[in-house]
């Protein structure tokens, strides 16, 4: 089948937002508990959906996303993903193997419409480490995109937190991926402050027929459980350019 490219660019009206999520062809690596690593890139990352960059070539892919509810038992069509870091960007790399990509759901076309239930691909995001609040991007295979401020433990949404996405997406003939980046001034305060960042990675899946739901952190019932979410370490790149320090009154 010829391959498809889908993207999508959003402008809004609080921060900027990229987030890239980018196919990857090598990857390491299968438990929750491995460090994972933002280190520093060079080269410039072009938001197409495909991995042609050097930086993703060498870059540490990491897999082993569990399906939900089944305990240790691991996703039949596994994802592999991988962060880069500037002093602009957080990136994110992601494949999804896809043994029926002529059936890639993508209902969805309205931003921040129900993105989840087609075939999509979500990041939860707390560059604050105090795992209360955080950030839930959400892009389909389509590249069509969602962006919500989750506040109280998950239990809040803000959907009227927006920001400037850009999302581009590649579907081959056994896999869909998707390529994205975070302008670290869209998370405001919580990139510099000196805290552990925490993130999940989940996929959901439904070319197969049905909901299939996989997430890299140890969950069940639900992807919104930021007290389960695994650290994400930032190395090579100075953040305190974002950190804001107020003065005693």
């Amino acid at each position: 089948m010829p391959h498809r490219i889908g993207s999508t660019t959003i402008s809004c009206h609080r921060g900027r937002l990229a987030l890239i999520a980018v196919l990857a062809l090598t990857f390491t690596g299968s438990a929750s508990s491995q460090d994972i690593i933002a280190e520093a890139t060079t080269s410039a990352i072009t938001i197409d959906g495909r991995l042609d960059e050097t930086t993703w070539q060498d870059a540490p892919f990491t897999t082993g996303l569990r399906a939900i509810d089944l305990g240790e038992e691991l996703a039949a069509q596994q994802t592999r993903f991988a962060f880069r870091l500037d002093d602009e960007f957080l990136y994110l790399a992601v494949r999804a193997e896809e043994p029926e990509p002529d059936h890639l759901q993508t209902k969805a076309t309205v931003r921040d419409g129900k993105v989840w239930q087609d075939d999509c691909i979500e990041l939860m995001i707390d560059p604050s480490g105090q795992q209360v609040e955080y950030f839930h991007l959400v892009a389909s295979a389509s590249a069509t995109v969602c962006d919500a401020w989750m506040r109280q433990g998950g239990h809040v949404r803000s959907v009227e937190w927006d920001a400037d996405l850009q999302a581009a997406t590649h579907i081959g003939q056994d896999h869909w991926s998707l390529e994205m980046a975070i302008p670290l001034i869209a998370i405001g305060p919580f990139a510099g402050s000196g805290e552990a960042w925490v993130f999940n990675l989940s996929r959901s899946r439904r070319a197969g027929g049905k909901q299939q739901l996989s997430t890299f952190a140890a969950l069940s019932g639900s992807f919104h459980q930021p007290t389960e979410y695994v650290p994400l370490q930032a190395q090579g790149v100075d953040l305190s350019a974002y950190r804001w320090q107020l003065s005693p009154p």
